[in-house]
């Protein structure tokens, strides 16, 4: 007897079926396509399950089943009692072999794609965490900035202006010590050198102060130095003689007049109203007069 089962390969190559293609549309392992296609009958499972594999791969090539059926009864065992006695499963017996192949080979599928599922999602978490974190990063960076920028609108832009006055050393020349050395303004206190000790002024450096109600002195000591003030000019009552410690800051006030006695003034930040007064090139003992005067009778350097 001719064997039907050679044409089953030959079918499928002429569809252009691949074995993978074939064993996925009976819903049968690959392995069995391949055994059936060489009728090699040892490599199938019992052959209550065969008949069934038999009639699925043939529905799928489109040939009749009936003579490979008929072949494999013939040919299976060698003793025809025994492939009498064979029993032949009916077609829903079959059917029901078929559905649980089917049936396992579809959660196994199903197992797969899930496994692939977390797979892809986990990546998908993974990507957006890293993105949540770089967001997270930017808004910090760009909150801080924020905060900056209102700390400094707050209070940088309203600090008080502090105009500075340099004091007339010895190496200017009389020219340099006629005149204000500082801006004026209606409304702020001028402060005006008036006379200094290089021309000769007995008491010092001389500051008039104008557009002020008082003459305000604030020193403070950026390392250990002795003063001495008197209220009311040179020669006036004594209020303050006394080592000022690093860091440690006076003031003193008087209505019209205060003299002051500085043993190192370049130890010292010197503020006179408000406006410094610039004493870090004057290392020896120095004196300071500065009284407040009328705006009207002083001159600037400038004119």
């Amino acid at each position: 007897m001719a064997n039907p089962f050679e044409q089953l390969k030959e079918t499928r190559e002429q569809l252009e079926m691949s074995v993978s293609e074939a064993a996925d549309r009976a819903g049968l392992e690959p392995d069995y396509i391949e055994a059936l296609e060489r009728a090699d009958f040892s490599a199938l499972p019992d052959p209550l399950y065969v008949r069934g594999f038999i009639r699925s791969y043939a529905k799928v090539l489109g040939i009749d089943p009936n003579p490979l059926l008929r072949y494999y009864r013939t040919t299976v065992v060698e003793d025809a009692a025994v492939n009498e006695s064979l029993p032949v499963p009916a077609s829903e017996e079959e059917n029901a072999s078929l559905s649980r192949a089917k049936s396992r080979k579809v959660k196994r599928r199903k197992k797969a794609d899930w496994e692939r599922v977390k797979i892809v999602l986990l990546n998908e978490i993974e990507v957006l965490n890293k993105k949540l974190k770089w967001i997270l990063i930017s808004s910090i960076a760009v909150l801080l900035v924020a905060a900056g920028v209102i700390v400094w609108l707050i209070f940088g832009m309203n600090k008080p202006q502090v105009n500075a006055v340099k004091s007339i050393t010895p190496a200017q020349s009389s020219e340099e010590s006629d005149g204000t050395v500082a801006p004026v303004s209606a409304k702020r206190p001028v402060v005006t050198i008036l006379e200094s000790a290089e021309t000769g002024s007995k008491y010092g450096d001389v500051y008039g102060i104008s557009n002020a109600d008082q003459v305000e002195l604030t020193i403070a000591a950026q390392e250990p130095t002795d003063i001495r003030a008197r209220s009311g000019g040179p020669n006036g009552d004594l209020i303050a003689d006394k080592e000022l410690a690093a860091g440690q800051t006076v003031t003193f006030t008087d209505k019209e007049w205060i003299s002051l006695r500085i043993d190192h003034p370049d130890r010292v930040q010197l503020h006179a109203n408000g406006v410094l007064i610039d004493t870090s090139a004057q290392k020896a003992v120095s004196l300071f007069q500065f009284k407040r005067v009328e705006s009207d009778g002083q001159q600037s350097q400038n004119e």
